[in-house]
C-alpha cells in the first residue's frame, strides 16, 4: 500500500526556489497533483516525484491519489524551511524555558513539524503533521526552533514569508548516531564502552541509528538550511579532538542525502559549562566548532557562551540564542543577494565579456540572436541583432568583435560589417557554444552536439583548426596566470578538466579531471579565473556560481543566484572585483522563475584578470 511520508500533511511549508520533492513508500501506482501540475508514478518500495521550484506564496492544495484512494492536503505554504537537529538543547521545549511573555505570539505562518523520537509517545511527533504557532500549544515546541523562527518573522524581509521549522533531535545523542554508519571514523571500541557505561542512552546512541530512524524520514525534503546544536555528548577526551572531522563527513553526507550540495549549516558553538568533569575536552569541542567555517564550506557558527548560563547544561534563555541565529541567517541572506545589473528576460544569456579599454560590458542572448553592449558607467545598453544564434563573442585588438554563430566564427567591424573569419568549414556538432581568447592571442571555441558529436577548435591567422572532438556541450574555459594550464568544462561530462597549454605551439595536452560535479547539483557551464588562480563556475540547473580551488577541486564558496539556469560569469569593473553572472529563461515560466534571464552582479574579495584580445591576422 502506498503512503506519503509523514512530513507531507496539511499546513506544511515547502522551501521556495528549490525543487519540490514529494515522496513516500509502498507498492502500487499513484499520482500527485500540485500547483497545476501532475506527476504519475509506479512504486515498488520507496518513491519520489519532483515539481519545479516555486516562489514564496500560498495557500496551496496538494492531491495525492494512492492506489485509487485520494488524500487532499490543504493550507500549504511555500516559504523558508529550517531543520533543527542535535541533542537535548534542540529538544528543550518552550515550556521549560525562561523568556519574556511578549515573545510568545500566535503566528499562523510560523509552523513546526517534529520527527518522532525513538520509543517516544509524547506529542508532538511525526504523525501530528504541522503545528501553527499558537500560544495554547507553544509549550510543546522546541524552544530554539520557535525563537529562531519567531525572530525571523519579526524581520521586515520575512514578514510576508511562511517559515517552517523541523525539530529532528534526540537528547543525550552524540554526533555518531546522526552519521550513516559507513562514514564512522571514530574509535568504535571507545564509543561502545561509552554506551555500555550509559545504558539508558544505548537504545539510540548506536552509530547511524538516529540517521536511519529519524533523519531518513525527511529525505530528500528541500530545506533553506540546517541548524546544528550538538557536541556536549562528544566532550570526552577520546572523542573531542576528532569532532570537526566527523562533523565535516556528516555535513557532506547530509548534503548528498538531501540532494542539495549547497545546503548551509548554522552550527551553535556549545556554551561554557563549569560543571563538566572534562573541561579540556569540552573546550576542545568548542574550538572544533569554532574552526569549522574555515575548513568546511557553507558552515556558519553562532557563539552562545556570552548569552547562556554556564552552570546549566540546558541554558533556559534560548530566546537570546534564537534571536542570534535569526540575525546570522538574515545577514547571510543579505550578503549573498546579487544585484540585478540588466533587468530584462534573456532567453539564454551568455558570454559576459569585459572591455577594460572602453569600460563596456558585452553579453549575448543565444536564442534571441543578439548581443548587448552596456556602457558600464551609465548602464545604458545597445542591442545588436545578428542573423544566427550567437553562442559567444570575444574582443579583437583592433576593435573588432569575434562572433561565434551557428556556421562559423565571424568578425564584426565597428561599422557593422560581418565577415566569416575563416574559410567555410563543416563543423562538428550543432552550433558554436562558448569560447575565449587565450594568452597566445588565439581564439578557442567549442560546439555543442547530440551524442557527444561536438568538437573544440582554435582560430589562428584566419584558419579554424580542430583540436579534439567528442564534446557534448563544450562550455567554459580560461587559463592560469602563467598561461600553462587551460581549464575547461563540458556540461554533459559533469566535471571540470584541465589541459597543459603551450603558448608557443598553441597546443593542448595532458587532459586531467580537476573535480566532479554531482549531477543532482547541476552542470558546469561558463567559467572564469581570478587573480589567485581559482575558478568561478556557473552551475546550470544549480542556482549558483561555485568558487573552486583550481589546485585541488575543493569548493571554496557557493554564491546563490535567484535563477536556476546560471550560464556564465566574468570579472568586470575598474578593480575587476565585480563578478558578472548571466542566466537563462528558456524552458521556464515567469511565474515560477521571475528573475530568470537576468544579468546579475556581486562584489568579490579577490579580483579577476584582464580580458585577452584576439590577434587579428
Amino acid at each position: 500500500m502506498l503512503k506519503l511520508a509523514e512530513i507531507f500533511a496539511c499546513g506544511m511549508v515547502l522551501q521556495h526556489d528549490k525543487p519540490i520533492r514529494v515522496f513516500g513508500e509502498g507498492e502500487g501506482t499513484g499520482r500527485i497533483e500540485f500547483a497545476g501540475e501532475s506527476r504519475e508514478f509506479t512504486a515498488d518500495g520507496k518513491w519520489c516525484v519532483e515539481f519545479p521550484p516555486m516562489p514564496c506564496g500560498g495557500p496551496y492544495t496538494m492531491s495525492a491519489v494512492l492506489d485509487g484512494e485520494t488524500v487532499v492536503l490543504d493550507a500549504i505554504m511555500v516559504g523558508e524551511v529550517f531543520l533543527f537537529s542535535g541533542q537535548s538543547n534542540v529538544q528543550f521545549k518552550v515550556g521549560e524555558e525562561i523568556a519574556p511573555e511578549e515573545l510568545y505570539q500566535n503566528d499562523a505562518p510560523l509552523r513546526l513539524h517534529t520527527v518522532t523520537r525513538p520509543n517516544s509517545t509524547q506529542s508532538p511527533m511525526s504523525s501530528d503533521g504541522w503545528m501553527c504557532a499558537d500560544t495554547a500549544t507553544l509549550k510543546k515546541w522546541s524552544s530554539v526552533a520557535y525563537h529562531t523562527g519567531a525572530a525571523l518573522r519579526r524581520l521586515p524581509e520575512y514578514a510576508d514569508i511562511a517559515i517552517g521549522v523541523i525539530d529532528c533531535s534526540q537528547g543525550a545523542s552524540g554526533i555518531q548516531p546522526w552519521m550513516d554508519e559507513k562514514l564512522f571514523i571514530g574509535d568504535a571500541a571507545a564509543y561502545d564502552n561509552h554506551k555500555t557505561s550509559r545504558p539508558e542512552y544505548e537504545k539510540w546512541n548506536g552509530t547511524g541509528f538516529l540517521y536511519h530512524v529519524m533523519l531518513e524520514k525527511l529525505l530528500p525534503y528541500s530545506l533553506n538550511a540546517v541548524v546544528w546544536y550538538q557536541g556536549e555528548s562528544n566532550s570526552r577526551p577520546d572523542e573531542a579532538g576528532n569532532y570537526r572531522a566527523m562533523l565535516e563527513l556528516m555535513i557532506a553526507d547530509w548534503r548528498h542525502a538531501f540532494a542539495d550540495e549547497n545546503l548551509p549549516f548554522y552550527a551553535v558553538i556549545i556554551p561554557d559549562y563549569k560543571l563538566t568533569g572534562t573541561p579540556e575536552a569540552w573546550a576542545m569541542v568548542q574550538k572544533q566548532l569554532s574552526d569549522a567555517p574555515a575548513i568546511i564550506r557553507g558552515v556558519y557558527t553562532v557563539k552562545s557562551a556570552d548569552i547562556c548560563e554556564d552552570d546549566n547544561i540546558h541554558p533556559p534563555t534560548k530566546w537570546k540564542l534564537g534571536a542570534r541565529l535569526a540575525a546570522c541567517i538574515a545577514e547571510k541572506k543579505m550578503s549573498c543577494q546579487p544585484e540585478i545589473l540588466f533587468d530584462e528576460r534573456l532567453l539564454v544569456g551568455e558570454s559576459p565579456v569585459w572591455d577594460d579599454v572602453n569600460k563596456a560590458l558585452y553579453f549575448v542572448d543565444i536564442r534571441g540572436k543578439c548581443y548587448y553592449r552596456m556602457d558600464y558607467t551609465t548602464k545604458q545598453c545597445e542591442k545588436v541583432d545578428v542573423p544566427q544564434m550567437l553562442g559567444c563573442l570575444a574582443l579583437c585588438k583592433n576593435g573588432d568583435l569575434l562572433l561565434s554563430m551557428e556556421d562559423g566564427v565571424y568578425r564584426r567591424t565597428p561599422d557593422g560589417t560581418l565577415t566569416l573569419a575563416h574559410p567555410p568549414v563543416k563543423l562538428k556538432g550543432d552550433r558554436f557554444n562558448d569560447g575565449k581568447v587565450g594568452p597566445d592571442g588565439c581564439y578557442y571555441v567549442g560546439t555543442a552536439g547530440e551524442n557527444f558529436s561536438g568538437a573544440f577548435y582554435r582560430l589562428k591567422d584566419g584558419e579554424l583548426c580542430e583540436l579534439f572532438d567528442g564534446c557534448g556541450c563544450s562550455n567554459g574555459l580560461d587559463w592560469s596566470g602563467d598561461g600553462k594550464t587551460m581549464y575547461y568544462s563540458d556540461t554533459h561530462e559533469q566535471k571540470l578538466e584541465k589541459f597543459a597549454f603551450s603558448a608557443d605551439s598553441h597546443a593542448l595536452s595532458a587532459r586531467e579531471t580537476v573535480c566532479e560535479i554531482p549531477k543532482y547539483s547541476g552542470g558546469g557551464d561558463g567559467l572564469c579565473i581570478d587573480a589567485e588562480g581559482n575558478l568561478w563556475v556557473a552551475i546550470w540547473g544549480g542556482y549558483c556560481v561555485k568558487h573552486i580551488e583550481a589546485a585541488t577541486g575543493r569548493v571554496l564558496d557557493v554564491i546563490p543566484i535567484p535563477a536556476r539556469q546560471v550560464s556564465s560569469c566574468c570579472f568586470a569593473g575598474e578593480d575587476l572585483r565585480d563578478l558578472i553572472i548571466t542566466t537563462a529563461a528558456v524552458r521556464t515560466e515567469e511565474a515560477d522563475q521571475p528573475l530568470a534571464g537576468r544579468v546579475f552582479r556581486i562584489r568579490t574579495d579577490v579580483p579577476g584578470v584582464k580580458t585577452n584580445r584576439y590577434e587579428v591576422e
